[in-house]
């Protein structure tokens, strides 16, 4: 993970969070944020609606930056938030008008949480087969069998017979070990990209996406649910983010 990926991560839920919490400041006294939509603060219209639009668009391309620099996450995660963050920069390009809706910002607005809430689904990273014996340019064990080598010493236990304790036993601090087709993973994945947390992730971060759907639909607390989900899926990638940096 490339270091800046902390920062910007961290930067998307201050800026999504910080923006709302600031325009409702600046709203009505008609204005309920149990009720009314993110969206609402940056409509034309709204006053100074301004605030949640630089908050929109600083949160999306913050989400770029990340989907840039976390490199430990899989390419189609990393694709997933990219166009979560593009969609949401749209969210702000297109806002709601004074009355009524906008084709092009309901649509913009759905791709940004469905990405951002399904990219944990296909975040983890694949686990390589090779180990460092079979990699470019190092010889064949067939072509070593006229070297002396530990496991040819009278006496010496074949690696085969030797216990995965005795392996840890010897292994340095901070080594790490070439993942096998046995394993199917590499050693030392954050345990945030492993199921079933990604898993976990996903299911919940779409399943207040599916709460926001269910309250568009048949009104009731509109706001609580959007704020709950565009929340999360701001805050989960800085999780991540964390988690690897702490590693």
């Amino acid at each position: 993970m490339r270091t800046f990926t902390l920062y910007s991560s961290a930067a998307a839920p201050m800026l999504l969070i910080g923006g709302w919490l600031v325009a409702e400041s600046r709203q009505p006294a008609a204005f309920d944020p149990m009720r009314d939509a993110i969206s609402d603060l940056a409509a034309i219209g709204a006053t100074d609606r301004a605030i949640m639009t630089v908050a929109l668009a600083g949160t999306g391309l913050a989400h770029l930056v990340t989907a840039y620099g976390l490199t430990d996450a899989a390419r189609p995660g990393r694709l997933l938030i990219a166009l979560g963050g593009l969609a949401t920069i749209l969210v702000a390009a297109f806002p709601l008008p004074e009355q009524g809706s906008s084709a092009a910002h309901t649509t913009v607005a759905t791709i940004a949480f469905l990405a951002l809430a399904a990219w944990p689904l296909i975040a983890r990273p694949r686990a390589a087969s090779r180990t460092p014996s079979a990699q470019a340019g190092s010889p064949a064990p067939s072509a070593q069998a006229g070297s002396r080598t530990p496991s040819a010493r009278a006496g010496s236990p074949a690696p085969s017979a030797r216990s995965a304790g005795r392996a840890d036993a010897h292994r340095l601090p901070g080594e790490t070990v070439a993942p096998t087709a046995e394993t199917g993973d590499a050693n030392g994945m954050p345990a945030v990209l492993r199921p079933p947390v990604s898993i976990v992730a996903g299911v919940v971060l779409l399943g207040l996406v599916g709460w926001f759907g269910v309250t568009l639909q048949g009104g009731g607390a509109l706001g609580l649910a959007e704020r709950a989900a565009a929340a999360a899926q701001a805050i989960w990638p800085f999780i991540v983010a964390f988690s690897i940096r702490v590693r």
